[in-house]
């Protein structure tokens, strides 16, 4: 690590009166060093610093380092990041095997889901509540597009045409109402696989192109000295090792993006009932049957696309929907 002195004035990196020497590390979680004649003057000085600049924080240690020719002991404050005000559902539809390809369904898509978690919590739970309470009388049931679809389980109401109609139509009210942005990536994998001769997995395709969009746009919004938690259903131990992994390595820097400290998954079990993850479900679907059939009506899309992640000049291919290769 490099230390460097702090551009901005102390009082906006802390509370402390004591000398900020540097205020980040390469890893991203060593955010302050104060520099004091003895050991117990920089301990107690990074425990002022940890109180004005960090909500979590790890340790505090310190040491004797020498700068510009002096040697003083610095206390370093290590801490993790504060919460951002976003959260990220994340769901996939149609398969990334490359080895045995659906004609039907050629298509691997990834959708996130991002939530102001005000917004979340405010707004969007209530509505899907209220729909399940007035359909089902409960809040047990998850929705899932493809039971929908299939009307299987608890969706056999909808094999009621009324049912179905009025179903249909609440839910795409919830999805319209509801404040989110989109950022999806679908791989077609027929064209993929004819332009490598060694074709990557798709969903780790699609992982990195809706990760490098989501660090942007949690950048341009201030977000991105933040921790934002992306929330994934379990899909077995290999499954969910191999995709955290990738995640990981993403992270690290293997993007076009850089590093990105600020971005934690977490994977969530279906029995959980989450909300966002039935949102993301049912947007993965509708966008993979988009590329698929383009010109086909799509009434569930059209709400969708005015969720996407845009530029400024209102652009969403490349921004929020990205189509591979």
């Amino acid at each position: 690590m490099t230390p460097f002195v702090a551009t901005e004035p102390i009082q906006s990196l802390s509370k402390s009166n004591f000398p900020v020497i540097y205020r980040a590390s390469h890893s991203g979680d060593e955010i302050g060093g104060v520099l004091q004649k003895s050991r117990a003057l920089a301990i107690a000085a990074a425990g002022q610093l940890r109180a004005g600049f960090c909500v979590l924080w790890k340790s505090v240690s310190a040491s004797m380092r020498e700068f510009s020719g002096r040697r003083s002991w610095v206390a370093v404050v290590k801490c993790c990041m504060p919460f951002s005000d976003y959260i990220v559902y994340v769901d996939e539809s149609g398969d990334h095997s490359l080895r045995s390809i659906d004609p039907h369904f050629p298509v691997f898509s990834l959708a996130f889901c991002i939530f102001k978690k005000s917004d979340f919590v405010d707004t969007v739970v209530p509505s899907v509540q209220r729909l399940k309470f007035e359909f089902w009388g409960h809040d047990a049931v998850v929705l899932r597009g493809y039971e929908i679809r299939k009307q299987h389980g608890d969706f056999v109401i909808l094999r009621e045409a009324r049912a179905r109609t009025a179903f249909i139509d609440q839910v795409n009210k919830a999805i319209e109402a509801a404040p989110f942005t989109v950022i999806a990536a679908v791989i077609d994998k027929i064209a993929h696989k004819k332009k490598y001769t060694e074709p990557r997995d798709p969903y780790e395709i699609a992982l990195v192109f809706c990760m490098e969009r989501l660090f942007y746009f949690l950048r341009d919004l201030g977000q991105g000295d933040k921790t934002t938690h992306l929330l994934v259903e379990r899909r077995g131990a290999k499954e969910d090792a191999k995709l955290e992994l990738e995640f990981r390595r993403i992270c690290d820097g293997n993007n076009q993006a850089g590093k990105m400290p600020n971005l934690d998954i977490r994977f969530m079990d279906k029995k959980h009932n989450s909300t966002g993850l039935q949102f993301a479900d049912l947007v993965a679907q509708p966008i993979a049957r988009r590329v698929i059939a383009p010109d086909q009506p799509n009434r569930a899309y059209d709400i969708i696309e005015r969720k996407l992640r845009r530029d400024g000049k209102g652009n969403a291919t490349g921004y929020g929907l990205k189509i591979f290769p």
